[in-house]
């Protein structure tokens, strides 16, 4: 982890603060990290509600599920074997991209 030696100050109007630590707070970043990543033109993304995180999980285990089966299946059909591994790697796709889709920063 990148040592944090150097402090910036500045000043900034009530109003300012309030709205930077509710755009901070939507993002579940701290102050600093939030004004950190607009510093380096990384925009931070709104954290996802709970739905979200409940699908990935959802998605998660329907991976597991499937390369499981996948394990057990091999011993007898490779063919078939290597179609639920496609599946998966198929589920784990679709992970990557949602999370960088909803979850990643976005680079100005």
């Amino acid at each position: 982890m990148e040592k944090l030696n150097n402090r910036v100050w500045f000043r900034i109007s009530d109003e300012g603060l309030e709205k930077l630590d509710t755009d901070a707070k939507k993002t579940g970043y701290s102050r600093g990290a939030y004004l950190r990543n607009i510093a380096l033109k990384v925009v931070p993304r709104e954290k996802p509600d709970e739905e979200f995180y409940t699908s990935m999980r959802v998605l998660t285990g329907l991976a597991n599920n499937i390369n499981q089966l996948a394990r057990h299946v091999n011993k007898y059909d490779s063919d078939i074997a290597r179609i639920l591994y496609n599946q998966a790697d198929e589920w784990g796709r679709i992970q990557v991209e949602l999370r960088e889709k909803y979850q990643l920063p976005e680079k100005l």
